[in-house]
């Protein structure tokens, strides 16, 4: 069963500002009773479901995606006003995200093959009091 007209309008009144109360009653429930009204649709799965869903689109929507970081990173280093730091910085960074660097972090000490890690010791025989 899906989440019902007044019941979509609650969830789209809670987004605004979180306040169950307020949202019950600008839905359509009545100011007297919307209190429990709240408290009774925040307990149903498919109205949790759908504030989850609308809460994590927003934040997706919210969050840089790389692509928008690189364009502003190559304004700035391309901006003749910006300060020469922030054009090398955002250079930099722009090195960063698309791995320009990467031949320069090149470990060429094992021939790019995995580091062997375990310890080889000995232990040398014990020496008699006539040997010391």
């Amino acid at each position: 069963m899906g989440v019902n007209a007044k019941r979509r309008a609650f969830v789209t009144e809670y987004l605004k500002d979180f306040n169950a109360t307020q949202a019950a009653v600008r839905a359509g429930y009545s100011p007297r009773t919307a209190r429990q009204q709240a408290a009774d649709l925040l307990t149903i799965p498919n109205v949790q479901e759908a504030i989850a869903s609308a809460t994590a689109k927003a934040r997706t929507s919210a969050i840089m995606t790389l692509a928008e970081a690189q364009e502003i990173a190559s304004a700035i280093g391309r901006d003749a006003e910006a300060t020469k730091r922030d054009r090398l910085a955002a250079l930099d960074r722009l090195a960063k995200f698309n791995a320009w660097d990467a031949a320069a972090r090149l470990d060429v000490t094992s021939g790019g093959q995995p580091l062997r890690t375990e310890i080889a010791f000995s232990v040398a025989p014990a020496q008699t009091p006539e040997e010391a």
